[in-house]
Parts: structure tokens; sequence; C-alpha cells
């Protein structure tokens, strides 16, 4: 696969209203970038169609580097502690604004949990449970990240309450206790807070499934405006008619991802309220909406739709848009920051080291795309040492769940046999043969390629080769024929 197919498609993905015919006036998109631009930024003010180069991260991105700044950090960290809404988009702001670099989280987030930040205390434990074995869980991991959320939850932080229950309840870094669970949740919940409630009713099995929103418990926190659990029924929901009412319902109600979702929605039939309506969502910290004002505003082939909607070309301010979506937990971001360092493009500085840390982060979160990314660069030792490996439960596990790049490099992973696992062609073409069931046209091309070069248990067949391409043109036309000449010269080297 080549990076600027990857880079189109995802910005495709995530850009429903890229091709709406009208726009507000460019006054409006400023406005709705107020709440989210660097505060000293001129931009604001003086945005302009030019295009500009990263001028790199400070040279120490170290909280104690920036002692103001890392002061409304905390400032702002402790004002979600209050508000439990999961908006950590203002305190993700002020690292960027300090730092230019998203890759400052990490050290500020635990420089934040040594100083008894609640939301930093739960945040570090998030991640150091992430991706680790169950052993891992239930050991000294386990043990450590436990004591972060009970110290989180003892400052008051109902997210750590609930946390800190369902550590108990499953016997992570503890004793289970069951009794003791019941009386932290219901502790979490008593703030009334929104965030709280709704994860509270998903924990204790009231909100499973559309067919909840006619328990009571349920329908209180409707009645309530808890925006939360009208966003989970919306997308729950498997008749059109009712997700559309219920997606309404949640933006009415304040719900940033559901504005956006109706933005997506009606992209295509009315695109200037759609515009409109990512605009809001923008306002209102959609990490979805924020990544995908940051495509447009870095998108360098400038399309009509972007000129009509009055989009100008800023890659200075694109570029924080997408590192602040990617701060607050936005895969898309994470998994396009991987692509534009590889590349150095959209004026990000080439540079394989923060390429292969941003899928990292990405498959941290579990995303799959990052997944296959990260697997490919320590497959090639591309920005971190070789490790076939390490690279192998990544491909494995993003070829479980329908990655078409993940199948097809499963497939040279048998067919060469790296990471541990056996030469074996033949096992390779299975796989191959499994892509193309799975709708893969590009699966028939590698097809043909080890069909005609042959490998361990698999003799050359020309002619078994030739009908492979064959098949191969009627979907990718001459696309086909170029890649397998490609595979014929220079060997299968997967790329980004």
């Amino acid at each position: 696969m080549k990076t600027s197919v990857l880079i189109q498609a995802a910005l495709c993905a995530a850009a429903p209203v890229l091709y709406a015919q009208e726009a507000p006036a460019n006054d409006a998109l400023l406005n709705s970038l107020r709440d989210v631009l660097p505060e000293e930024s001129s931009t604001i003010s003086t945005i302009e169609n030019k295009a500009t180069q990263d001028p790199g991260a400070a040279a120490d991105i170290s909280p104690a580097a920036h002692p103001q700044e890392y002061a409304t950090f905390k400032e702002r960290m402790q004002q979600e502690a209050k508000a439990c809404t999961y908006d950590f988009m203002p305190a993700m702001k002020a690292i960027l604004n300090a730092t230019n670099d998203e890759f400052a989280l990490d050290p500020w987030m635990q420089q934040a949990a040594k100083d008894g930040i609640a939301p930093a205390l739960q945040q570090v434990a998030d991640k150091m449970l992430s991706r680790v074995t169950e052993e891992e869980v239930k050991g000294q991991k386990g043990k450590e990240a436990f004591a972060l959320v009970k110290k989180a939850a003892d400052a008051g932080y109902e997210p750590a309450m609930l946390n800190l229950a369902m550590a108990r309840m499953n016997g992570i870094g503890t004793y289970k206790d069951e009794a003791q669970a019941r009386k932290d949740m219901m502790a979490a919940c008593k703030g009334g807070k929104f965030m709280p409630r709704f994860k509270w009713l998903q924990l204790t099995g009231r909100l499973q499934g559309f067919d909840s929103k006619d328990k009571p418990e349920v329908k209180a926190e409707i009645d309530r405006g808890n925006h939360h659990v009208a966003y989970y029924l919306a997308m729950q929901a498997e008749i059109l008619a009712e997700q559309s009412e219920w997606m309404q319902k949640a933006a009415k109600m304040g719900n940033p991802e559901a504005v956006y979702a109706l933005s997506a929605a009606c992209s295509a039939t009315m695109p200037k309220e759609s515009y409109q309506l990512l605009q809001e969502a923008v306002k209102m910290h959609s990490p979805s909406a924020v990544f995908l004002l940051g495509c447009m505003l870095t998108d360098p082939s400038r399309p009509g739709p972007l000129k009509q909607l009055d989009v100008p070309h800023n890659d200075e301010v694109g570029r924080h848009l997408i590192r602040l979506a990617a701060m607050t937990g936005n895969t898309e971001a994470r998994y396009m920051l991987g692509m534009s360092y590889h590349e150095g493009k959209y004026g990000f500085q080439k540079d394989e080291n923060r390429a292969y840390r941003s899928f990292e982060c990405g498959t941290l979160q579990g995303d799959a795309m990052c997944m296959t990314a990260q697997a490919i660069m320590l497959l090639k030792g591309m920005g971190v040492q070789k490790d076939e490996k390490e690279a192998l439960p990544l491909i494995l596990e993003a070829a479980n769940r329908g990655i078409p790049g993940a199948i097809l490099l499963m497939a040279y992973v048998q067919y060469n046999g790296l990471g541990g696992v056996p030469a074996d062609a033949y096992k390779a073409k299975q796989t191959l043969q499994d892509a193309v069931a799975a709708n893969i046209p590009e699966a028939l091309v590698y097809l043909a390629y080890i069909t005609a070069k042959g490998g361990a248990n698999l003799p050359a067949d020309e002619k078994e080769s030739a009908m492979y391409l064959r098949m191969a043109a009627q979907d990718l036309k001459d696309e086909a024929q170029k890649l397998y000449d490609d595979l014929m010269k220079n060997g299968w080297d997967p790329d980004l």
C-alpha cells in the first residue's frame, strides 16, 4: 500500500462534509476555532491561504521548563476533576501551546499525577494497563495502577471511584470485594454528574442495548438530560428513524459527538447546515470535529469544495488541531500523524521515530490501522529497532479484525517465514485466498506473484499466476498489472 492512498482514504473517511456546496462566511470558521487555537497565536486574526513548515518541538518539553503553562494545565485538569465531563481539550491545549509536541502529554500527565491531580492519576493508571497480559494486570502493574486509581478516588474524582469499584469487583491489583465495590459505585453517582451516572448504568447492566431505553433508571437519566445515555442509545438503534431521533436528542442535550454525527448525516442533502453543525461540534470540543477541521486546513490539493466552503490552506493551524485531536483520544488523528511524519507531509518534518511513536499511541488505544502500521515499522526497523516477533501479535490482531493491509501482511510473514513463523508459501496462498473471499482484490495480485515465483510447499505455476492476474484486472484494471510488475521487479516489500 502506498502512503498517499492511505492518507487520502483516511481524509475521506474522516471528512463527511468536505464536499458541501455552500458555506457560511469565513468568520464563522475562525470563531469555531477560537477555543482550540493557541492563545498567543496571531493566526486567529491573520489566517491566510498559506502552507508553513513545522518549527519542531521545544528544546525541553518537560513541565519544569514551562512553569506558567504547567500551572495552567494543572488548573484545567482540576476543573475537569470537578466537572467530570471528560473534556480534556483545554488541558491538552496548554501542553501543546507550551511545547508544540503531542508527545509532551506523557511527562506532563505523569508530573500531574505526582502532584496528586486526580484525573492525571486516573490517566496514568489507564495507560499503565493498556495492552498488558492478564497476568500483568493481576500482578505488580495491576497493584501500581490500583494505588493510583484509589488515590484519585479518595480525592473525590467520581470516574476513578467507578474504576476502583471495577478493580475490586474483578480483583485487579487488589482482592475481590463486591460489597465495597457496590459502595464505590454508589459514591461515584451521588454527585449526579452525567458521565459517572452513564458509566454506572453500563457497569451494572442497566444499560445494555437499545431496548434499555424503557428501564426506569435509564429513563430517569434521559429526563435529567444525560446526553451520554441518549448518544449511546442512538448508536445502539438498528432502525434508521430511531437512530436519527435519538441522535437529535443527544445533540440537543449537548453531546459533541452527536452534533458531529448529525453533521455527517446531513452533509449530502443539507451541506450548509452540515458545515454549521461541524463548527458547533468544534466549539464543543468534539475530537472528531477538531480532527476534521485540521484535515481541511492542511489538505494541499485544495479541492473545489474547500474553496466553496472558504476554508483557507493553513498547515500551522491544521497541524495544531490534528495534534489536539490525537491528544484527546482520536485514533484517526494518531494514524494521520504517523503517516505525516513518515512522509514529511502537511508541513510536518519527516521523522520515522515520531511516526512509530504515533502509531504506537494509536495501538495502545486499540486502533487496528495503527497496529498494522506499527507492525510494518517493526518488521523493517523503521524508526525503531527491528523486531519481527513483536510485530507478529499486532499483525494477527489487526488481521482478525479485518484490516485488509494486515491480512496481506500476514501472508507476507508466512511466505517469507518471519517472527518465528516457518516459511510456508502454501499457507500464504491460503491466507490470500481468504483475503479474496473477504473482497480484497489486491490479494489476487499477490496470489499471482507467489504462484509465479513459487516457494516453500508451493511449486511455481505460470498458468495459475496468469489466471489470478486476469481476475485481479476485473476490479483493479491497469493497476493490477502495474502492481504485479512492481512485485516481479522489486520483490514483495510492504510499505505503509
